[in-house]
């Protein structure tokens, strides 16, 4: 039997939520809570009250309640509750909500891979409130699909799909991106839905009045993916953020239909779709109201500098990385941010705040996905994809993580389909906390990771995290006038210069938009000491741990094979293969070498080559062919 308790680690609810939400509820049925949990969620995603009968478990039977009494405002309704409860108990509750609205959120996605549409849950969307957009629509389709002598179930489908298709094509337009995916544009409230989701379906149900689980809707819902596939404005479809790189201006989404659009002077309001491109929000994104006069206090330093940071110039570094997620289009290849620290030094705190300001109390720090179709699905999904506690080592992730830092997309087969091939198209940006992050020790990833170390915060300056998060609540409105404001001087400098051509970094194309940042800002001798840092903590990252690096290190203490007799093998110039034997003696002496250990002498040179940069500055390491052109090398300090 599961229990509340194990329902919520199994979510990766963090400790102090899961504490507060299993001493409320932890004594109720826990499979009767979680299923109104569900339930209250989906109303949620579908901005719809939810049918009777009414939910039986606290909180969700007042949210029931409230929702039914104000059909019209279904997030207020669980504000309403959730705030009169306590302020760490509305903190998990919306955090638990926001968690539950992401697995419902991506389940489609889980549902190109996996599933399809459930009529079960179709059921439970309708509901006897609902107020449809245009009632002479639902009276037509009413009367076109009654059935009448003489006129076949075929035909009357057909009516009624011309009917709603003429509706739709007025009322707004039907999108078709590069990669196959299908949207609606419904142009009264500037929302995108995307067809076949259970968004798209409660909003369907919503204005024709036909119930998800009868025959006729899904005749309706299939000649609007046609019309989609067949007729679709072909747009590209973006998250959050979009640079024009033709025009040189940034759209930033304000989660409420409308977009900001920043051309380096002004910041003008205008609504989703007359871009270059459309945004598709989620639900769960809560609409910002920025204060865009330009405020004494920069907003975006203060929480900049929130963090305890091992070292003070991780703040900048991490204000970069911040603005530079609006550039996704710059930067074709994308560092992971890695919060590395110990127990208690804030670095979920440090994601969790940066995902609250950006879109609001319902969005939360995910955990490592088990499977790499979840991992897949949510880093197509997302924007801003945050995993807490990646300390495991998995070799499938790290495949993955390697293929999102570098723009990849990846392919899969369509559900019911032998032939058919979809794509995911990751334009993510991936942040992660860890204390021995290995699963990321890898030299084709080391080299695309921005690794800022945390303090411990100590006891005394510790606040409880509930606070903390209210008080970063009341910063989010000036926190975006100052962001906007910002990246409205990066766009001007953009348009004004180039970036730069080269970089010392192997991630060139962010370390570029980067340094021209700050040079806007005036602080690009700080940006030199940052690039250099990060190569450091890239190198020192990579070598920590590393078995070739080890072997080395004990075989230039080993005298063994010195000729001389001098304690080391300083100075000494040594082929690959006599490296190879005697390095590996020197290390594992009798013993059989582990399964990290190259087996072959091409494999150990491939090794070198990848650390490489460690070796030459730990050791002086050099390299030459000899006359017979084989690699020797040779070490000259230690």
């Amino acid at each position: 039997m599961t229990t509340l308790n194990d329902y919520l680690i199994k979510l990766k609810i963090p400790d102090s939520d899961r504490a507060a939400l299993v001493a409320s509820y932890g004594s109720l049925d826990a499979d009767t809570w979680i299923e109104e949990l569900e339930i209250i969620a989906t109303a949620l995603d579908v901005d719809q009250a939810p049918n009777p009968p009414a939910c039986l478990c606290d909180p969700w039977r007042d949210m029931w309640h409230d929702m039914h009494s104000n059909p019209g405002d279904i997030s207020n309704s669980v504000k309403q509750v959730s705030e009169a409860l306590g302020t760490d108990l509305h903190l998990a509750i919306t955090g638990l909500l926001g968690r539950i609205q992401q697995e419902l959120q991506t389940r489609y996605q889980g549902v190109k891979i996996g599933s399809r549409f459930s009529a079960n849950r179709a059921r439970r969307l309708g509901n006897p409130l609902m107020k449809p957009p245009d009632p002479k629509l639902v009276a037509l389709l009413e009367h076109i699909l009654t059935p009448t002598k003489g006129v076949t179930a075929s035909i009357r489908h057909s009516n009624a799909e011309s009917a709603l298709l003429d509706w739709l094509n007025d009322a707004g337009k039907f999108i078709r991106t590069p990669e196959g995916d299908l949207y609606y544009l419904w142009h009264s409230s500037h929302t995108l839905y995307e067809l076949d989701t259970e968004r798209w379906h409660a909003w369907l149900h919503q204005l024709t009045c036909i119930s998800p689980a009868t025959r006729p809707f899904s005749v309706l819902a299939n000649a609007c993916k046609s019309a989609a596939s067949l007729n679709g404005e072909l747009k590209e479809v973006v998250r959050l953020a979009y640079f024009d790189t033709d025009t040189k201006l940034l759209w930033v989404s304000r989660f409420d239909g409308r977009v900001y659009c920043l051309d380096g002077d002004t910041i003008t309001l205008k609504n989703n779709g007359d871009g270059p491109v459309i945004f598709d929000d989620l639900s769960i994104w809560q609409p910002y109201e920025p204060i865009l006069v330009k405020p004494d206090k920069n907003a975006t330093d203060t929480i900049s500098t929130m963090p305890k940071w091992q070292k003070p110039m991780y703040s900048w570094a991490y204000k970069i990385w911040t603005q530079s997620i609006f550039f996704t289009e710059l930067c074709p290849t994308r560092p992971i941010l890695v919060m590395l620290g110990e127990k208690g030094s804030g670095k979920s705190m440090a994601l969790r705040l940066l995902l609250r300001l950006l879109f609001g109390e319902y969005s939360q720090v995910s955990g490592v996905p088990d499977k790499p179709d979840a991992f897949s699905v949510t880093a197509a999904h997302y924007h801003l994809y945050a995993m807490d506690n990646l300390d495991t080592l998995e070799p499938w992730l790290q495949d993955k993580l390697a293929r999102i830092a570098t723009g990849a997309q990846d392919e899969y087969r369509k559900l019911y389909t032998s032939k058919e091939m979809g794509t995911l198209i990751y334009r993510c940006w991936i942040a992660v906390t860890a204390r021995t992050p290995d699963t990321l020790r890898r030299d084709d990833l080391a080299d695309r990771l921005l690794l800022l170390q945390l303090g411990r915060v100590e006891d005394i300056d510790r606040r409880r995290e509930s606070l903390f998060l209210s008080d970063v609540d009341t910063l989010r409105s000036e926190w975006w006038g100052r962001l906007l404001y910002d990246l409205n001087a990066v766009v001007k400098e953009l348009q004004t210069n180039e970036l730069p051509i080269t970089s010392p970094l192997r991630m060139a194309d962010w370390e570029a938009l980067g340094r021209l940042m700050s040079i806007q800002a005036n602080q690009e001798p700080l940006w030199d000491d940052i690039v250099a840092e990060l190569k450091k903590n890239q190198d020192d990252f990579l070598a920590e741990g590393d078995v070739v690096i080890e072997a080395i290190d004990a075989w230039l203490n080993d005298s063994s094979y010195s000729p001389l007799s001098i304690g080391s093998n300083l100075n000494r110039w040594v082929t690959a293969r006599e490296l190879h034997k005697e390095a590996e003696k020197s290390l594992f002496g009798l013993e059989k070498p582990d399964s990290t250990w190259p087996r072959s002498v091409r494999s150990f040179g491939r090794r070198i080559m990848n650390v490489k940069n460690v070796l030459e500055q730990r050791y002086g390491m050099e390299m030459r062919l000899n006359r017979t052109k084989s690699l020797e090398y040779w070490f000259d300090n230690k």
